[in-house]
């Protein structure tokens, strides 16, 4: 029993030694075969700190790994080069792999490096005939990524960020029309910067999270910014556009399944909250001679299936303004503060096509006088029907100079205004309705000298006007204001909507149109909608 005992212990530890004499012989062989395998290009390099082998189940971790690789691509290359301190890979089923192609391993771990990929293309003098490779389905069970820097470059556009990845069920079926499956994906990710992506437009975050399980997309610090001034952006464009800066606290998408997003986009709840809009348009530019669709149109216009059940803006700003045709005007300004916002469902999924567009504001003014939205687009109808409501509390009749002086040329001296209710409706033709505006001693002024003074003759012709032209007091039921506004198929839908409010409101206070749009077009397309 002792011999046998003995025997056994010496077997064993030959075994022993025979194992660890394969796995140091091994460790330089393996590294060599792995380099050898990955550089194809004469340029690429690897190189890798430590490799160990375990056999039991079978893996490998590599550690102080760093690379510089060509990436071919038909007849250009790209460039990835980086450093991990820890690469690993165990569990590995190599009875399947070897007989049915099938790789399944239980763990992969990627951990503290950063990795650069140049994304410019280089003319690949090497490409040879294509060789058709066996196809290999591959399952891991968990993935883990973590505090990788990654960086992404090309020709125009810069990529920078901090990430950290755990994916559970990762599999590569290459015979199915979506090859890659994920089970399970929760992703991290600090100080992300994206520079050019879109021409001139920047846009970054400070923390973003996203886990499948709970459908759950977190985006903290978030902004978009064009890279040029207001000044420049409006200088390089040709034709008007908007400049449009936005900042956000939080920004959350709830009920979003990221594995789903080949299928379309579905989302059940897109929150806002704290968000800062900054716009500016040069209205000295010519707009652009391309048709700009309606809110429904918009989403019919939209290539893939999209479902987003509501939209919420909490907390919120808007600082709005734009350069007058007329120079001497100045800017048109507008502010908003307590931005609250709602947006039903956004969709092309509904049986009856386009869904039903629907929004609700509220908001205040510098002055605090609060402000109420309310706009509904109809998905189903064919000249692209909305109806709208807006109410604007007490306030001083001048500080609607800020939007109607360098639009229209109207400067209100003096006055006070109990509230303004407007309702009105519209289509692709004209909009039509009433506003009701309750205010005193209106007086307007008309533009002083190039001192900032008024001359006795300037002065007459002002009391002159007010008397003759403005309705210097007004009731409810005195006179209502009439909108009426011709729609311009090259300007924006909110410019179509703003300038309809803004007819009542001259209609209201003047006995004369100082812009010339009250006469009813020849065409009677508009009474496709406002004769019902």
């Amino acid at each position: 029993m002792k011999i046998l005992k003995r025997i056994l212990i010496a077997l064993f530890v030959v075994f022993l030694m025979l194992w660890l004499g394969v796995a140091f012989a091994l460790e330089p062989v393996m590294k060599s075969k792995l380099q050898a395998h990955l550089c194809k290009h004469q340029s690429d390099t690897i190189y890798i700190g430590s490799l160990e082998i375990s056999f039991w189940p079978l893996g490998a971790k590599a550690t102080d790994v760093y690379f510089n690789l060509k990436i071919p691509k038909d007849t250009v290359m790209s460039t990835i080069q980086g450093n991990l301190d820890l690469a690993e890979i165990s569990g590995i089923d190599w009875k399947s792999g070897l007989k049915n192609n099938k790789w399944n391993a239980e763990n992969i771990e990627v951990k503290s490096g950063g990795i650069l990929w140049n994304t410019l293309k280089e003319k690949n003098d090497k490409e040879g005939p294509k060789v058709a490779k066996p196809k290999a389905t591959i399952f891991v069970s968990n993935v883990a990524v973590a505090d990788i820097d990654l960086q992404i470059t090309g020709a125009a556009y810069d990529v920078g960020l901090h990430t950290s990845i755990q994916i559970k069920g990762l599999a590569h079926v290459p015979t199915d029309s979506i090859p890659w499956i994920i089970a399970q994906l929760k992703l991290s990710s600090k100080d992300g910067a994206f520079s050019n992506i879109e021409k001139d437009v920047n846009f970054g975050y400070g923390q973003l999270d996203y886990d499948s399980e709970k459908r759950l997309l977190t985006v903290e610090n978030f902004e978009f910014k064009p890279e040029a001034t207001k000044e420049d952006f409006t200088q390089q464009e040709l034709y008007r556009k908007a400049y449009i800066a936005i900042t956000a606290k939080t920004i959350s998408v709830e009920g979003f399944d990221i594995m789903e997003i080949h299928n379309g986009l579905f989302i059940d709840k897109l929150s806002l909250d704290s968000t800062h809009f900054e716009i500016f348009i040069d209205l000295r530019k010519n707009l652009s001679p391309v048709v700009k669709p309606l809110p429904v149109q918009m989403v019919s216009r939209l290539t893939i299936p999209i479902n987003i059940d509501s939209i919420l803006l909490k907390n919120s700003s808007l600082d709005y303004s734009h350069q007058a045709v007329h120079e001497g005007r100045g800017l048109g300004l507008l502010y908003l503060e307590n931005l609250h916002a709602a947006i039903g469902s956004i969709s092309n999924q509904e049986e009856q096509g386009i869904a039903d567009i629907e929004l609700t504001g509220n908001a205040v003014m510098r002055n605090s006088a609060h402000v109420g939205v309310y706009l509904k687009c109809f998905g189903a109808s064919k000249h692209n029907e909305f109806v709208s409501n807006i109410s604007v509390g007490a306030l001083p009749l001048q500080d609607f100079n800020g939007i109607l002086f360098p639009t229209v040329g109207v400067k209100v001296r003096s006055g006070y205004c109990k509230g303004v209710n407007a309702h009105f409706t519209g289509n692709s033709f004209s909009t039509l309705g009433k506003l009701n505006m309750e205010y005193s001693d209106l007086k307007i002024a008309i533009p002083p000298d190039h001192k900032g003074e008024l001359s006795m003759i300037q002065k007459g012709i002002e009391a002159a006007g007010n008397l003759a032209l403005v309705n210097n007091n007004n009731s409810n039921e005195a006179k209502n204001g009439e909108i009426f506004y011709e729609h311009d198929p090259y300007e924006p839908f909110v410019g179509y909507w703003w300038k309809s409010i803004q007819s009542g409101l001259l209609d209201a206070m003047l006995f004369v149109d100082p812009t010339g749009n009250k006469k009813k077009p020849k065409n009677e397309k508009w009474h496709l909608f406002h004769k019902k």
